[in-house]
């Protein structure tokens, strides 16, 4: 298999993964869940901020910006 096999191989893999703990995750019907809280739980699967953009429709430097915001809030 060539490299680019294998990248996409690992790809398809990671997205798996994620989509794994999110049935393993499930969240409660009638729940409020803020934006921010699932930008940082898609975050802590891996995803880059442009994949997490891309699943809840916002653009990739607001999603950057809310990391960034929780990360400065956990120091």
């Amino acid at each position: 298999m060539n490299e680019r096999g294998i990248q996409l191989l690992e790809e398809v893999s990671r997205k798996l993964s994620v989509m794994i703990a999110l049935l393993a995750n499930p969240i409660e019907p009638g729940s409020k869940v803020l934006l921010r809280d699932q930008i940082v739980m898609l975050d802590s699967f891996g995803l880059k901020p442009s994949e997490i953009a891309s699943i809840l429709n916002k653009t990739p430097n607001h999603v950057s910006k809310e990391l960034a915001v929780q990360r400065k809030g956990k120091r």
